[in-house]
């Protein structure tokens, strides 16, 4: 906030400045600054949450489009409410422009501009406590009560292919069988996902690809999928054998499941073992749909 602040008064002041000394400037800037000020303030946070996901820069882009109008305002009128007298005497004396403005209309102007400064500092504040509250929606809880991710976990050994052998069926995956999970790692230490199935209804292979990151330490494996923006679901999973070859993933809640498989096949033991887990935490398991896999398609993995 304060960083974002510094910089909506550093870039604000100036453009009040060249402003108060030319009209053609101000009449060009006026509706840009009405804009800024009549749009709700979300209205620019989400757009920046969208592109920049959740963090600092949204927050920083927000702040300077939400507060940095009134230090320009103010700091446009400040200058222009001097008096023309003491413009007249500065000229009499010789002043150069710079020295008429460092030494006559900033101090003369000084506070309205301290207003503007106050009405910035203001609405930076403002702007925490509504990023604060979205961010706060965005970052919900990720994982079922009860349920515990897998510690230590080893991303390294879990990224490769996963077949989807079981699930609990949702929107996103409707219709589709033959659905496998392709985990490679970016170059940014994020996770991207690359998942694909076979929809029987529209007979044609269907492919979502987007990104995981862990919520907290890596070491555990708690984390978040996003496939669109900042808009991220928990990816937790909560059991894993020693050869990181069968693996049961618990979404943000009792809505989602699923129990992957380095290959189409799961030995009966894991399976019992996977169901028992899973039933402990909550879930109904009598409503998983066990997925077939009988397709084959080059090249390419799909899934979950």
């Amino acid at each position: 906030m304060i960083s974002s602040t510094f910089l909506a008064l550093i870039i604000g002041i100036p453009l009040g400045i060249i402003a108060a000394k030319s009209d053609l400037f101000y009449h060009a800037l006026k509706p840009i600054l009405d804009l800024m000020q009549t749009m709700p303030s979300f209205v620019y946070l989400i757009p920046a949450l969208i592109f920049f996901g959740l963090g600092n820069v949204p927050g920083m882009i927000a702040t300077l489009v939400f507060a940095m109008p009134p230090a320009i305002r103010l700091t446009n009128l400040g200058i222009r409410q001097v008096p023309p007298e003491l413009k007249e005497v500065a000229d009499a004396f010789g002043s150069t422009p710079w020295q008429k403005l460092t030494k006559v209309e900033l101090p003369a102007g000084l506070p309205t501009i301290m207003a503007g400064i106050n009405q910035c500092i203001m609405l930076s504040l403002s702007m925490v406590v509504i990023a604060a509250m979205i961010g706060g929606m965005l970052s919900c809880s990720t994982i079922p009560k009860g349920a515990a991710a897998v510690t230590p976990f080893d991303k390294e050994r879990y990224i490769g292919k996963w077949y989807e052998i079981a699930r609990l069926d949702f929107k996103h995956e409707k219709n589709l069988n033959n659905t496998t999970a392709e985990y490679t790692l970016n170059e940014d230490g994020t996770i991207q996902v690359d998942n694909q199935g076979y929809n029987t209804k529209r007979d044609k292979w269907e492919r979502a690809v987007g990104k995981a990151k862990f919520v907290g330490d890596e070491n555990v494996a708690m984390l978040k999928v996003s496939f669109f923006g900042p808009f991220y679901s928990g990816y937790n999973v909560i059991a894993i054998d020693d050869e990181y070859r069968y693996a049961l993933v618990a979404g943000k809640n009792l809505k989602y499941l699923w129990i992957l498989s380095r290959g189409t096949e799961l030995p009966a033991e894991i399976k019992d073992s996977y169901l028992k887990i899973a039933e402990d935490i909550g879930y109904n398991t009598d409503d998983l749909l066990w997925v077939e896999h009988g397709r084959q398609k080059d090249g390419v993995g799909g899934g979950r």
